[in-house]
Order: structure tokens, then C-alpha cells, then sequence
């Protein structure tokens, strides 16, 4: 590009014609390749904002789902628990092939970690 542009530069009016014409070619290609990056770029910009728009939305639907959690473990911080991987909080759903959806205290201390590590980090 900056070549054409030191070609428009020098253009004088006793240049052949045809040289003339030759810049002038160039430069609208030139032109032509700017405007079609220029439109490539904006896409681009535009999807990530779109993309933006939904992780943000994503981020406060997990954040809202992940608060009744976090608010839970304050219940347990009288406790004195010595293992909070083996504390239940909710003993899960047992059948023939083993127990299924236990929450235990160290689930709700971690969301309630998560919450204050994403409300320390908000702008």
C-alpha cells in the first residue's frame, strides 16, 4: 500500500496518460482490498462482541444458579467439620448402582469460593 501511495504522490501532469491510468488502476485496487478487509474485520468485531454478549449472560446464569450453594455452606461455618469432602450436605439419590447427586460441604464452600472470586474480579 505504500507504494502506491508514493506513486500517487509523484503523479505529474506531463506523466504519459497511459501511466497515469496504470496508478490510478492500482490504486483503486488497492482501495478495493482496504474496504474488503475493512468489512472482513468488522464481521470479525462484531461476532466477538456477540460472543461477549453471551458469555457475560452465561456467567450471571451460572453465577445465579451457583448462589442457593454458596449461601448454604455459611450454615455449615459453625460446624466444626474436620473433613469437608466427607460431610453431606444432601446424601445424594442411592439405587442398586451406587449413589448419585451427593453434595458435600466442601461442594459449598467451593461455590461460595467461586462467587467471591468472580464478585473480587468484576470490573
Amino acid at each position: 500500500m505504500t507504494d502506491i501511495v508514493e506513486r500517487l504522490r509523484k503523479l505529474e501532469g506531463n506523466m504519459p496518460w497511459n501511466d497515469q491510468i496504470a496508478v490510478f488502476d492500482d490504486a483503486a485496487d488497492t482501495i478495493t482490498t482496504l474496504r474488503a478487509e475493512v468489512e472482513r474485520l468488522t464481521g470479525e468485531r462484531d461476532r466477538q462482541y456477540d460472543e461477549n454478549v453471551s458469555l457475560i449472560a452465561t456467567n450471571e446464569r451460572l453465577r445465579a444458579a451457583l448462589e442457593p450453594f454458596a449461601k448454604a455452606a455459611d450454615g455449615f461455618d459453625t460446624q466444626r467439620i474436620k473433613n469437608p469432602e466427607e460431610w453431606f450436605a444432601y446424601g445424594g439419590v442411592s439405587s442398586n448402582s451406587g449413589t448419585v447427586g451427593a453434595i458435600t460441604v466442601g461442594d459449598l464452600r467451593r461455590a461460595r469460593a467461586a462467587l467471591a472470586q468472580e464478585k473480587h474480579n468484576d470490573p
